[in-house]
């Protein structure tokens, strides 16, 4: 039949028989364990999953795919992953009649076709979200593929990665940033040429699941708690495949079984944990409750309560692998009522009763139950973990928790020869590289993403600050513009400090306030580069963190913390009418510096936004 349909599978049979005749070495992938450099494990378990590992540019691999064509005439030709022809060469069987897939010449329905413009053409995400939907009297052919299909998914998403990271660093050699004095010292030297200042290859926080991204957020959700108090519960939730909205699904997809559909698994379960976020802030589900009253850690009485009880043994989540070391060091105590360890993470009630449930031959009781709530376990019928957040102690493990980044693997590859690599240790740090090497990417995260649901959310607004010494903030400008041009724009242009020195000169009001307590009671104005007046709305403030050992800016971040109102460098520094020369000497006069004063202002900012390795 594929001979009838594709014209692309002759020229398959063709490369089949050309390598046939040629030696052929053999290639095994292993997955291994491996720590990385941030100390989380890459950890190998049993999953009955398709997934994609992506590996960044070294002297043995590239970051591009692997089709590749030869003409009848010239040399071996890539095959672009934005090509065409590039998913029916991947999934022949996908898509039998050899259908073009994406390409970036694609225009929007709406678009004046005699006049189009680059924003009229759809995003490689916008077309596959288009193609993951389920409409009526359109082809399921690709569905049916079963786990080639979640291959299809995972590919999608990978080549919309790769896409996106690949603009980043196209556009690493357009854009630059340098401090101005670094731009003025350029221009007096008699170099106008934009091209060798500001280099690097970053990979900024816009990109979501960068590490700029999670560690933005991180302190960010740090900055909230430090303003409203800790949080009260951390709730995980995971997706249960026999779902009736997944299952009502299967309806419409005959020959297709829920875990070859990620798409539609995200999907539901995008709308279960908006269902559940409504219950907690909307219906007040946990209300003014605190303790056993919404978490247990107890196997209901099937007598007392037979639907609790057949929720908790149909989600029974144990604690353990059933290894002797997982045994010994994963179950918990029995104990009479709920307590605190010194670390602030509770102790839950797990009382002895002669009520078990049976798992994988085994007869489980309280000791192996994980947290949950009754009610919201019966009510969404997956596994769900609770956990009482009651101490500032437990702030970091629970932020880090959800924003500790993507999924890693480390694999081995053998049956060939190991290239030596001729390394630099001097060589800038590529954060692209480093963000695609060894990326695992499975099914129902591909969909997730393809679909554009967010992976982080956050109801309270923060408003990060940055700070600078004189003369010394960050300038933004395209690699072809003469330096002299953007010394001369930059030099009345205002940064967020430098418009609040503004603000504290011309409103008296604002003098009664820290730069971290501006933006409750004035919104900054990106177009103007000034601070207005709030009228509505709430925002929190976040100085930017800055490592103690940073010298100068480490005394100016720790003076904008506790000096209301300056108007310019010149007055933080002034102290009893004294202009002092830096701004340490400042902290001094100050008492800032006093005895071990400084250590413990720096242990704060620490623990407030920062992570261990940093304290050091």
């Amino acid at each position: 039949m594929l001979d009838d349909t594709i014209g692309l599978v002759k020229k398959f049979r063709t490369a089949r028989d050309r390598w046939e005749n040629n030696d052929i070495l053999d290639l095994k992938v292993e997955l291994k364990i491996c720590r990385a450099q941030n100390g989380r494990e890459n950890h190998i378990s049993a999953s009955d999953e398709v997934a994609g590992i992506m590996v960044g540019s070294t002297s043995n691999t590239t970051p591009d795919r692997d089709i590749i064509i030869e003409p009848k005439f010239g040399k071996l030709q890539r095959v672009s992953y934005i090509h065409p022809k590039f998913m029916a060469l991947q999934y022949p069987l996908l898509f039998p009649n050899g259908e073009d897939g994406y390409h970036n010449r694609i225009p929007f329905t709406s678009a004046d076709l005699k006049n189009l413009k680059e924003r009229d053409y759809i995003s490689m995400k916008d077309y596959y979200a288009y193609q993951f939907q389920i409409r009526q009297k359109h082809s399921l052919t690709p569905r049916l593929g079963g786990r080639l299909f979640q291959q299809y998914v995972v590919d999608a998403f990978s080549s919309i990665e790769q896409t996106r990271l690949w603009w980043f660093r196209k556009n690493q050699t357009i854009l630059r940033n340098e401090l101005y004095s670094h731009i003025c010292d350029s221009v007096r030297t008699g170099d106008y040429s934009a091209s060798n200042v500001g280099k690097g290859v970053i990979l900024p926080a816009g990109f979501v699941g960068s590490k700029r991204y999670m560690q933005q957020n991180f302190q960010d959700a740090l900055a909230v708690c430090r303003e409203v108090g800790h949080p009260d519960i951390f709730l995980t939730m995971t997706t249960n495949a026999l779902w009736d909205e997944i299952q009502k699904m299967m309806v419409f997809l005959p020959g297709c079984s829920p875990e070859n559909c990620p798409d539609i698994i995200s999907r539901v379960f995008r709308l279960k944990l908006e269902q559940l976020t409504n219950d907690i802030k909307k219906k007040s589900h946990f209300g003014v409750c605190v303790g056993d009253k919404f978490v247990s850690a107890e196997i209901p009485d099937p007598k007392k309560d037979p639907v609790g009880y057949a929720a908790v043994k149909g989600f029974y989540d144990t604690r353990t692998m059933w290894t002797p070391e997982y045994e010994i060091s994963l179950h918990e105590r029995y104990r009479p009522r709920t307590m605190f360890d010194e670390s602030g993470f509770p102790m839950y009630k797990r009382r002895r009763q002669d009520i078990t449930v049976h798992v994988r031959n085994a007869d489980l009781d309280n000791q192996w139950v994980v947290p949950y709530n009754r009610d919201l376990l019966v009510k969404y019928q997956c596994h769900m973990n609770i956990e009482i957040c009651c101490h500032a102690r437990s702030l970091k493990y629970l932020f880090k928790y959800y924003l500790k980044g993507h999924d890693t693997a480390t694999i081995h590859v053998t049956g060939r020869k190991k290239r030596t690599t001729n390394s630099n240790g001097d060589e800038p740090i590529d954060e692209i590289d480093a963000y695609f090497d060894g990326r695992y990417i499975c099914g129902a995260e591909s969909a997730y993403r393809i679909f554009g649901f967010p992976i982080h959310h956050r109801t309270i607004s923060v408003e990060r600050l940055p700070f600078h010494l004189p003369g010394q903030k960050n300038c933004t400008f395209h690699s072809n513009q003469p330096l002299d041009k953007v010394a001369e724009r930059e030099k009345d242009r205002l940064s967020k400090l430098e418009a609040f020195f503004l603000l504290c000169n011309t409103d008296a009001t604002a003098q009664q306030y820290t730069y971290q307590e501006i933006p409750k009671h004035y919104v900054w104005n990106d177009v103007e580069r000034k601070w207005n007046q709030r009228k509505r709305g709430y925002q929190i403030g976040r100085l930017s963190y800055t490592h103690h050992s940073s010298g100068e800016v480490w005394f100016l971040r720790l003076l904008l913390t506790k000096v209301r109102g300056p108007t310019s460098f010149e007055k933080l520094r002034t102290v009893n009418g004294i202009c002092y020369e830096s701004f340490r000497d400042a902290c001094k006069e100050y008492g800032l510096l006093d005895d071990d004063k400084e250590w413990h202002e720096v242990l704060d900012q620490c623990s407030s936004g920062g992570l261990p390795p940093q304290i050091c």
